[in-house]
Parts: structure tokens; C-alpha cells; sequence
């Protein structure tokens, strides 16, 4: 076998397998060996081949063994291949939750952005989507950060998610968990990082199944600060404000009354952006 140029399609699985446990001994081994047994699954999906079963027993422990604090040393697109595998159905259940855990962790103790791993936690989101939110949304004792709602102007996983999972999520405790979901949901549409003035559509959908709409909606001001802007902030305040009423005219009482409250708050910011912009001005001139 040719491990070193990365050609391990023909490796027999009874053979690869031990070696691949002899690499992950080694210092960095773990992240090595994870990134060829991504290209011989990558061979499988090609020539349609069987997954081998102890080729993904090896993978789990492989996987749950990751040290994803350590930026650079993992190679996400190829992680997320070896997750597919691994981590796919009632089997894979386990491995994905203590690989939730981990990256979990190691969000909180150093700087890891979800671009970091963006790959890697499509994957997980992917192939095991109730696990993931409980991991990453669920607060508890050891968990002190909301990982997506940190994330500011980032988009998360769960922005491409299936509303009808997400609602199947969150109904087990519907109180709890609508809230949770609302304060990692952008109630306005974006395009890669880039928002627009219109009303997300999976926003708007699972805000209609909440049971507390004012609990979902929050904060006024996390919901119509864009992440990103050019030009006039004001003027982006504004027509979010008029988005608003239009949300004001078909939605429930428990919606219509977060907009009226919040209106005379969003006038005054719109005021306070107009002023700051117009003495801008004239400090430049």
C-alpha cells in the first residue's frame, strides 16, 4: 500500500483496519489515520463498494479519540465523510453524541468557530439531528456558552435543517426548547453571510408552532440588528420596521403585542442611528 501518497483503495479492510490503530498511537496519529480511512471511504462511494463493518468500528473509535481543539490539524471536509459513515443510524448514535460533546468542549475552552468545523457539524446535523441539538442547544451544568447564538453573523447547521425536525425536537418540551431554537434562528433571510430585509421563511414557520411566541421572538434588539451592513444602519432599521408591521397584520395576539411594545424601542434606535450618521456627516465636512 502506498499510504503515503494516499492511495489506499485496494488496502484489504482486515489489514487496514489494524494499521490504521497503529497510526492513531502515534503523536498526531489520531487525525492522521482519520484522514485516510476518509479517502478509502471516499473509494467506496465511487466504485460502490460495501462499507466494510470494522473499518467503521475502527472509525468510531477514531472519531471519539479526535482532538478538535487543535485548529488546522484536522481536515474538516474529509471528517465529514468519515461522520456520514460512522455516525448513521441507532449504531452511530453513541459515537455522535460524545463527538458533539467534544467539539461541545472545545468551543468552550479555546477560540473554535463554527467555521472551523463547518463540514464536520453539517455531519453530525446531518446524520444525527435530534443528538445534536440536545448537545448544542440544551443548557447544562458544564455547557456555560450558547454555541450558535455566539456565533454572531457565522449561520449555523441549523438554519439548513428541516423544519418538521426541528418541531420534533422541540415539542418534547415545547416551554424549554421553542425558546432555544428561536435564539438560534436569524428571523431574517440569509444568503451565504449575507442577510437581506425579508422575513426567513423557517423562522417564520417555527415561530407559528411555538407556544410562547414572545419567549421565541426575544430580544428586539438581537432580532433586527443586522450582522453585517454597508451604507446607512438606519436605513436597514427602517425597513425591518416596516417588515415588522406587516408581521403586526397576520400574525397572533402574543406577536402582535412583542411588535407594539418593541415599536416605540425601534423608533428610537432608528432616531439615535439617524443622528449618528448625520453628525458623521458633518465631522467629515
Amino acid at each position: 500500500m502506498h499510504i503515503a501518497s494516499g492511495v489506499v483503495a485496494r488496502a484489504p479492510p482486515e489489514d487496514l483496519g489494524p494499521l490504521l490503530v497503529d497510526i492513531a498511537a502515534l503523536t498526531d496519529g489520531v487525525e492522521i489515520a482519520l484522514d485516510i480511512l476518509h479517502m478509502y471511504f471516499y473509494r467506496d462511494r465511487e466504485e460502490g463498494r460495501v462499507r466494510h463493518p470494522s473499518l467503521i468500528d475502527v472509525g468510531r473509535d477514531l472519531l471519539v479519540r479526535a482532538d478538535f481543539s487543535k485548529k488546522g490539524m484536522l481536515r474538516d471536509f474529509g471528517l465529514r465523510t468519515c461522520i456520514r459513515v460512522c455516525c448513521a443510524g441507532t449504531d452511530g448514535e453513541s459515537t455522535a453524541r460524545t463527538v458533539c460533546e467534544h467539539i461541545r468542549s472545545a468551543m468552550e475552552t479555546v477560540y473554535l468557530s463554527i467555521q472551523d468545523l463547518s463540514y464536520v457539524l453539517k455531519g453530525l446535523f446531518e446524520n444525527q439531528p435530534l443528538v445534536a441539538l440536545d448537545v448544542f442547544l440544551l443548557p447544562g451544568t458544564a455547557k456555560k456558552m450558547r454555541v450558535f447564538e455566539m456565533e454572531y453573523g457565522m449561520g449555523s447547521p441549523i438554519e439548513d435543517m428541516d423544519p418538521t425536525i426541528l418541531r420534533q425536537w422541540a415539542d418534547r418540551d415545547g416551554a424549554r426548547r421553542y425558546p432555544l431554537l428561536g435564539r438560534s434562528l436569524p428571523m431574517f433571510n440569509r444568503t451565504r453571510d449575507d442577510e437581506d430585509n425579508e422575513f426567513s421563511p423557517l423562522f417564520l414557520e417555527i415561530l407559528s408552532h411555538a407556544p410562547n411566541k414572545k419567549e421565541f421572538l426575544g430580544d428586539f434588539w438581537m432580532r433586527l440588528h443586522p450582522h453585517s451592513w454597508s451604507g446607512s444602519l438606519a436605513d436597514i432599521l427602517y425597513k425591518r420596521k416596516r417588515q415588522l408591521l406587516t408581521l403586526h397584520e397576520v400574525a397572533d395576539a402574543d406577536v402582535c403585542a412583542w411588535v407594539e411594545e418593541m415599536l416605540p424601542e425601534i423608533d428610537r434606535w432608528i432616531e439615535s442611528e439617524r443622528n449618528r450618521e448625520r453628525g458623521g456627516e458633518e465631522s467629515f465636512e
